[in-house]
């Protein structure tokens, strides 16, 4: 990882075209983990998730009100809860379908969307 970072920086520092502007959420563990590896990075905002999943849509959250400028949004609960009614309501009725586990784990991408969208729109 610090590696993959480092290029990202770099490319960003040197660049002349769209990536001078592009923006890097850096999320870890525990807070202050990173600095083990990349003493660097004093002064650069991260994020921590404490491998918490709710905690995770905390971070990301505020990672967009604070650096991409999103102005109205739920709270990382709403958000959280409506995530896991989403993913129930998805089992249960692509479990009626005939879908195993396996079929949903591998669902692919643009299939799995379809269903998103079809969810937020029955429910909002």
């Amino acid at each position: 990882m610090p590696f993959e970072l480092g290029i990202e920086y770099g490319c960003r520092r040197i660049s002349t075209n769209y990536l001078k502007g592009k923006r890097t959420l850096n999320l870890e563990k525990r807070l202050y983990d990173i600095r083990r590896a990349l003493s660097d990075l004093n002064g650069v905002d991260i994020k921590n998730h404490q491998n918490k999943p709710a905690k995770t849509v905390r971070a990301l959250l505020h990672w967009f009100i604070e650096t991409v400028g999103v102005e109205e949004s739920d709270s990382p609960s709403v958000i959280w809860d409506s995530f896991n009614e989403f993913m129930y309501d998805f089992y249960v009725r692509r479990k009626k379908e005939g879908y195993s586990k396996g079929d949903m784990e591998t669902m692919p991408i643009p299939q799995y969307i379809r269903f998103i969208k079809r969810w937020i729109d029955s429910n909002t």
